[in-house]
């Protein structure tokens, strides 16, 4: 097993503008039919990917996956697990 520590830089990634004058209407309606055909991976943890600070992996090396996912807020508080019910994770 390798267990990582990082510290997550990609906050709001999600929020930049869009360019282009199509993309913000395209977008809106994937956001609208996708959730109707595919089911979300994470419903329980979606709202709360923006807010963790610091992710713990653990990763089996011999078997080449990642066991399980930890995702900490700023106030050290474990607010993002997977999997874990029906959260499946990344």
């Amino acid at each position: 097993m390798l267990y990582f520590k990082f510290s997550n830089t990609a906050i709001n990634q999600s929020k930049k503008a869009s360019k282009g004058k199509n993309v913000g209407f395209v977008n809106r309606i994937l956001e609208e039919i996708l959730p109707k055909i595919l089911p979300k991976a994470n419903p329980d943890f979606d709202n709360l990917f923006d807010k963790v600070k610091t992710w713990y992996i653990e990763y089996n090396d011999e078997d080449l996956f990642t066991n399980r996912k930890i995702g900490i807020d700023d106030k050290d508080n474990v607010i993002v697990m997977a999997p874990w019910k029906r959260n499946l994770g990344f």
